[in-house]
């Protein structure tokens, strides 16, 4: 929606005059630092991220078979087929990311015919304009109707498993929302105050619709309404850009990035170890482990798991454990491991190398990469039988939108317990 303002283009050609009421070359340099800016949070953010990925082990088995990875993340991403599975979810996530994607398509149009016209680019105009601008006013009306859904589904229906709601669910759908609304109230000033109106307005109709909200509006009044909704949208629109790696929007980013990662082997199917190929790979001052007891234990795929979880809850909803009454939540399983393994990164000392090799601990001596998982006060695996209750029956991978291998980790985690610990359960 960014940059979508102006009036009718020059010379009568179909199109519109790009900027205007922006405040001319000064507002160009502006939103520009703006852009700068955004992208520099939204760096040091992703920075941030990447840092605690790789306090990973590295991944015991490669990422091959190319053709098949790309499939997969076009069926899941482009497709939806995954987040479609469940109706309601799938219908309002379906609606915010078509119209996300056709309103991100409109704003590169426009952002190549803004910056690249000194190269003779000028793609904004006749047919494809139409066209362009007609998606761009229906995806946004249909983003907003998406996001109308989900605030529902949250607000008033609130099914069971989806987890309760923080202040960073509200942010997202408010965000989104207000970038939608104050960009139809720019559009609707822009139509309702150019000085050459808008010849073109049947094909944003939302827009007009606005604009005919605002007729009893002075020009004066109008024009200054235009200006500071645009800027207030344009702000909005890098806060978003700059938020993304804090918050759920990261999912953008991990969830195809996962996906395309995702485990081939077929479905059930659990890693084997081989203790005497990990006896020869060891290397001098190396601990011996098997499975998972520590947070630097997780590999750096296990870490990027538990970021691309987005806490639909799904998985909790297909789990027959959970259905069971069993003291199970795959959900938890995810979210308490990530909140631990943030919190010892975040008040952990600065450490040299990647992090994934420091001994456990608490307060300034912890590893960054985290240290013992169970027995972990405030989280799930305060109960140490916690990991015993799952059947293995892959239900919680197999409906997860993001890719997430629950079982695996669960079972690293068991195997650490087991062979390093030698603690099984009584009915074991």
């Amino acid at each position: 929606m960014l940059l979508l303002s102006g009036g009718a283009h020059p010379a009568g050609e179909i199109g519109r005059e790009l900027g205007w009421n922006m405040g001319g070359t000064p507002g160009v340099v502006i939103m520009y630092l703006l852009a700068v800016v955004s992208l520099a949070i939204f760096a040091l953010g992703l920075r941030k991220r990447i840092l605690f990925w790789k306090m990973g082990k590295p991944v015991g088995e490669g990422f091959g078979d190319w053709g098949r990875r790309l499939w997969i993340l076009v069926r899941e991403t482009l497709f939806q087929v995954q987040t479609r599975r469940r109706f309601l979810p799938g219908l309002f996530h379906t609606m915010i990311f078509y119209s996300f994607l056709m309103l991100f398509v409109a704003t590169l149009c426009v952002m190549a015919d803004m910056d690249l016209k000194h190269l003779g680019v000028h793609i904004f105009h006749g047919q494809f304009y139409l066209w362009i601008s007609l998606l761009a006013d229906l995806a946004g009306g249909t983003l907003l109707i998406g996001v109308l859904i989900a605030a529902v589904r949250r607000y008033v229906q609130k099914p069971d498993f989806l987890p309760q709601t923080k202040p960073v669910d509200t942010l997202v759908l408010a965000i989104l929302a207000f970038l939608v609304l104050t960009g139809f109230l720019a559009e609707g000033a822009r139509i309702q105050f150019h000085p050459s109106g808008d010849p073109w307005k049947a094909w944003t109709p939302i827009g007009a619709g606005f604009a005919y909200l605002l007729k009893g509006v002075s020009p004066t009044t109008g024009m200054g309404l235009h200006a500071a909704t645009w800027w207030v949208h344009a702000l909005g629109t890098f806060a978003l850009i700059a938020m993304i790696p804090y918050t759920k929007f990261l999912h953008i980013l991990s969830i195809p990035t996962n996906q395309f990662l995702s485990r081939l082997a077929p479905k059930g199917s659990l890693q084997r170890v081989d203790i005497e190929q990990l006896f020869d790979a060891l290397g001098e001052g190396e601990d011996f482990v098997i499975g998972v007891g520590e947070g630097q234990h997780l590999t750096w795929k296990q870490r990027f798991d538990l970021s691309a979880c987005i806490d639909c809850g799904r998985c909790d909803d297909a789990c027959p454990a959970r259905a069971a009454q069993q003291p199970l939540s795959p959900r938890s399983l995810v979210e308490d491991l990530r909140g631990l393994l943030e919190k010892a990164a975040a008040s952990s000392k600065p450490q040299g190398g990647n992090g994934g090799s420091g001994e456990g601990g608490s307060g300034d001596d912890a590893s960054p990469a985290g240290g013992p998982i169970m027995s972990a006060v405030g989280t799930v695996f305060e109960d140490t039988n916690f990991i015993w209750h799952c059947r293995s029956c892959h239900a919680c991978q197999s409906i997860c939108p993001a890719g997430i291998g629950h079982v695996d980790l669960l079972i690293e985690l068991r195997r650490a317990r087991v062979l390093m610990e030698g603690d099984l359960p009584t009915d074991a």
